[in-house]
């Protein structure tokens, strides 16, 4: 794929969350789906490479909302995180 295909596919998506694993990730994008928004994941991983990115990156993927949607996509994240860290959950 090459830059201007990236772009065109991801260009009007911005990240909301940088996601540790892709089941996290999977999880964040399935909460920000039943919000109503058009949320994506879009992963940093190259599969040769069995999550290497993930420590040079710092995140496994991100999810991603159009850019609409980046503000709403945003206060979720936040009370997501917000409730995990009082039930003690990541």
């Amino acid at each position: 794929m090459t830059y201007s295909e990236d772009h065109a596919e991801w260009g009007d998506f911005y990240p909301v969350y940088d996601a540790p694993d892709e089941a996290t990730a999977i999880h964040m994008c399935s909460l920000l789906r039943g919000g109503g928004l058009e949320a994506r994941i879009r992963s940093a991983q190259i599969p040769c490479f069995d999550g290497a990115f993930a420590s040079a990156v710092g995140y496994w993927g991100q999810v991603v909302v159009p850019k609409r949607e980046v503000l709403v996509a945003a206060n979720l994240v936040e009370a997501i995180r917000r409730e995990l860290r009082c039930t003690g959950e990541r």
